[in-house]
């Protein structure tokens, strides 16, 4: 099992924008986005152990994304639910595994991920082989 803490705010994949060039549209994912998949990626990279290879099987993940909680927010209130949508802050934390951890997300046969506020924004991954006991 590989355990990983990603410290910063979490960020949501942005959709993807359009432009056009020579007559022919093109799609391209947002500078926030792929700033964030790069310093989520090169902090996963640290935390790898040296001998680390590439997961190749099916594979079980769960992600907890924390955000910072909103002044506005009472200190009752735990988890975030409004925008951006969980399923968005996942998007962005498995596209910057791909190639790094496992060989592409179409590995994941399973997936558990939430949301919550923190005083220390972060996003908290697990990661193993499908059918492995978790332990807790």
């Amino acid at each position: 099992m590989l355990e990983l803490t990603i410290y910063g705010e979490p960020i949501p994949k942005g959709r993807p924008l359009i432009s056009s060039f020579g007559g022919h549209a093109r799609a391209y994912t947002p500078k926030k986005t792929r700033d964030a998949e790069t310093n989520l990626r090169a902090q996963v990279v640290q935390q790898l152990p040296k001998d680390f290879r590439l997961y190749t099987c099916a594979l079980t993940i769960i992600l907890k994304f924390y955000r910072s909680k909103p002044k506005s927010k009472s200190k009752k209130e735990i988890y975030p639910t409004q925008k951006p949508d969980v399923d968005n802050y996942i998007k962005t934390a498995l596209d910057a595994m791909n190639g790094v951890v496992f060989e592409d997300d179409a590995q994941v046969v399973f997936l558990q991920a939430e949301k919550a506020y923190s005083d220390r924004p972060r996003i908290e991954i697990k990661i193993a082989e499908a059918g492995t006991n978790w332990g807790d």
